[in-house]
């Protein structure tokens, strides 16, 4: 991933900044009891499951939507051409054995059983997980989906500066109200010494919880991005912001389907 050296500039100037980012984080990793969780976290407990189970079904969707007809709804009580009926319930019926494979094997060759049984599917199961998932990636920024992946190179080279630059970029107002706090005592971060971050005392430790839990959330796009390109590519989703690719990602013909949250953890 590319550096962005302007940055890194203004940064080595700042050892002050990182030491307090990383005291903000030490501080965090103190506090007793469970650590802040991202809610999008629990989301995707729920979402990555079935899009495991579903993934193998969403290209039969993307061949409803192709047989679609515009003009059909413009005909009294037609709502779907035959052809696009077909494709849809074929969707649903993979969706049926996917998720219940023993109650399509009881219903054999009893097509009102099958009907009845794609129906319950696709109310029950189907939509629902289909609309959590457009509200998933309701929030999706795909210009922070960037700066979160192209920040992750500090992680394994220098920690201070990751989070410093990640508090800036993810959680502006929290980290700033962190540093004026500081700042208030006389404290600077424009110095370029660094005194350790055990010997940092902060002057908002709330401020930087709240810049912890701000990230925390924030650090969810590139989960958000993988989701919503997936359901851009099957027709699932029509419209909304085109997600960040990585350098070399483009040139993959179909991603795979994820299957684990990307967490960040101090």
């Amino acid at each position: 991933r590319p550096l962005a050296r302007d940055v890194f500039g203004a940064m080595a100037e700042q050892a002050a900044c990182r030491c307090l980012a990383a005291a903000a984080v030490r501080h965090i990793r103190t506090i007793p009891g469970p650590r802040p969780q991202a809610s999008w976290a629990a989301k995707v407990d729920y979402l990555f499951p079935m899009i495991e189970k579903l993934h193998q079904c969403f290209p039969r969707y993307k061949q409803f939507l192709a047989n679609v007809d515009h003009n059909d709804l413009k005909k009294p009580h037609v709502f779907m051409n035959d052809d696009a009926q077909a494709k849809l319930g074929e969707f649903y019926l993979c969706c049926a054995l996917k998720l219940h494979p023993e109650k399509v094997e009881e219903c054999g060759r009893d097509n009102p059983k099958l009907l009845a049984l794609m129906k319950e599917t696709a109310d029950n199961d189907v939509e629902p997980f289909l609309q959590a998932m457009r509200e998933f990636v309701a929030d999706y920024d795909p210009d922070l989906h960037k700066q979160l992946e192209d920040s992750t190179v500090w992680n394994d080279v220098d920690e201070k500066h990751f989070w410093a630059e990640n508090f800036r970029f993810a959680a502006p107002q929290p980290w700033s109200t962190l540093v004026q706090a500081q700042e208030a005592k006389g404290w600077t971060c424009k110095g370029n010494k660094c005194p350790g971050e055990e010997e940092v005392e902060l002057a908002d430790p709330d401020a930087a919880v709240a810049a912890y839990t701000t990230w925390l959330e924030a650090s969810g796009m590139p989960v958000k991005g993988d989701v919503l390109g997936a359901m851009q590519q099957n027709g699932l989703l029509l419209g909304g912001p085109q997600p960040y690719s990585r350098p070399g990602q483009e040139e993959e013909d179909e991603p795979a389907p994820p299957t684990k949250a990307q967490e960040w953890t101090p």
